[in-house]
């Protein structure tokens, strides 16, 4: 079986895309995400590929139904994840049955609640001879707002009893519960992933992305630029740096008449 890349799994627990701010009272039915990058070529020319369409549908009580998430290696279709929810009797998301179409791999992640709050999800597979897991825990305040979260990913060999931790992400947040700072730099060195601080605006939109090095030393500032629809949701998002596009977002929002 091919290896299925380490971002299709993140994907399912750090959603940093911040897609889901619908404004309106307006039932929304659908929601097609699009992601593009600029690459300048040597020879000094801009060139613009999909990294990502993300489709996402909601029944009428704004429950997540399935999403349909297909990325792209240099402009060409590379892995599609499909994935269905199932909800408890309070209305929570309980399980998400996720599939792998090209390496026709099924897993499944799991919600674990406790004093009504999201405690933790996690998930399991076999591939390439090696059992990986994921999970991410959440804590809590004492008034239960969320104030940090601890995302870990581990794998072994099917005949060991130790895990290898590979990635761990640390995760802060704000009194409104909206994260501000994310912390890779304790992952293997191989991912050399850094800090990111946030900034929100009053929509509950993320606006500034400050990035540092595991040494606390300045990389860059990555801006973020919106346009809305006719209900207040976004449709577009562009990321500049040092006033240069570098990625785009654009929506198809669906709305339940």
């Amino acid at each position: 079986m091919k290896r299925t890349p380490l971002f299709i799994y993140l994907a399912l627990f750090i959603n940093f895309s911040f897609s889901q701010n619908n404004s309106s009272e307006i039932k929304i039915k659908s929601i097609t995400e699009t992601e593009t990058y600029t690459n300048t070529s040597s020879d000094g020319k801009k060139y613009v590929f999909t990294s990502e369409i993300n489709q996402t549908t909601y029944n009428r009580e704004g429950e997540k139904i399935s999403n349909i998430r297909n990325t792209y290696f240099n402009g060409k279709p590379y892995k599609t994840l499909i994935t269905d929810y199932q909800y408890d009797d309070n209305g929570r998301i309980k399980l998400e049955n996720n599939f792998v179409v090209e390496d026709s791999l099924k897993y499944f992640t799991n919600y674990d609640y406790r004093n009504n709050q999201l405690a933790k999800k996690s998930f399991r597979f076999i591939e390439n001879e090696k059992e990986n897991e994921f999970f991410e825990a959440y804590t809590y305040n004492k008034n239960h707002k969320l104030i940090s979260s601890l995302y870990f990913y581990s794998k072994k060999d099917i005949d060991s009893d130790f895990y290898q931790t590979n990635l761990k992400v640390k995760s802060l947040y704000d009194k409104n519960e909206k994260c501000v700072e994310m912390d890779w730099t304790k992952s293997d060195s191989s991912y050399k992933y850094n800090k990111y601080k946030y900034k929100w605006n009053r929509k509950n939109l993320i606006t500034k992305e400050k990035e540092y090095d595991k040494n606390g030393s300045f990389i860059k500032t990555t801006s973020y630029k919106y346009s809305f629809d006719q209900h207040n949701n976004w449709i577009v998002k562009k990321l500049y740096v040092k006033k240069e596009l570098v990625k785009t977002f654009y929506r198809e929002i669906e709305y339940y008449e």
